[in-house]
């Protein structure tokens, strides 16, 4: 393969001695005449390049693999038109499987009418490969009284399901025999709590958590005597105060800490 003879074109060379920039633009311009087919059977068989075993597809293929063109006024694919020319007619939601596996192929030998289903379980995608396995994950077969077949198709091992429940019963029994304790985060005291969500021990704390809060708000809602930041909100604090002791108010800004002095309202 040489170069392209347009002028000082230094791209390989392809039909006709041109690249196929410089064959496009022949073509355009007109010093090319390409004398298309009319015929849409002749046009169909000029593509195909038959083999000892399959028929390929030299014309256009689509990203699956497919081969396509444009024939009786649409898009079509080429291995349904050539087995249409050759066999007749395709029946009505049957699909045309490729026995060979080869998806360039259009011999109608190597195709096979077939419904949509079954297309899918003789291929090679996910619905293909779990379709045809006899056991599970965890080698049981899969029986009449051991599957679960879905609406949907989707097919569920009873033994696993059953493994999966009591293993799940126990593991929830386990987490009930012990006590779910948490922290109080008003007063620190350790409890038991009923569930996960609950991180305030009793009615007390819970209103003083409820006032903690409004304050904060307060003080971010307030921009003409802003507060210093305060850690009420610790275990420390509570308990200083449940103690009489009103604790020193903390800033932290920009990583430095410096102490301001004895709160001037209480907590």
């Amino acid at each position: 393969m040489g170069l392209c003879t347009e002028g000082d074109c230094i791209r390989a060379a392809g039909r006709r001695g041109y690249c196929k920039a410089h064959y496009a633009r022949a073509i355009r311009i007109g010093t090319i005449k390409v004398e298309r087919e009319r015929d849409p059977v002749k046009r169909l068989w000029s593509y195909v390049r038959k083999t000892r075993s399959c028929w390929l597809w030299t014309g256009t293929v689509t990203w699956r693999g497919y081969g396509q063109l444009y024939i009786y006024g649409r898009f079509q694919q080429a291995h349904r038109a050539v087995y249409e020319e050759v066999r007749g007619p395709i029946p009505d939601g049957l699909h045309l499987d490729h026995l060979c596996r080869n998806r360039a192929c259009v011999r109608p030998d190597h195709l096979e009418p077939v419904t949509a289903g079954e297309n899918l379980r003789r291929g090679f995608g996910a619905s293909g490969i779990n379709g045809r396995k006899t056991h599970c994950i965890n080698g049981h077969e899969f029986t009449t009284e051991n599957t679960v077949v879905y609406p949907s198709g989707t097919r569920r091992c009873k033994a696993c399901a059953r493994a999966l429940t009591v293993a799940r019963l126990a593991r929830m029994k386990s987490e009930r025999a012990v006590p779910n304790r948490a922290t109080c985060l008003v007063c620190g005291t350790v409890f038991e709590r009923p569930n996960k969500q609950v991180k305030i021990c009793s009615d007390p704390c819970r209103r003083e958590a409820t006032r903690e809060y409004q304050r904060r708000y307060d003080r971010r809602r307030d921009p003409v005597t802003p507060q210093p930041e305060a850690s009420y909100f610790t275990p420390a604090a509570m308990v200083a105060k449940k103690e009489g002791v009103l604790p020193e108010m903390v800033q932290v800004a920009r990583n430095q800490v410096s102490v301001i002095g004895p709160a001037a309202r209480s907590i």
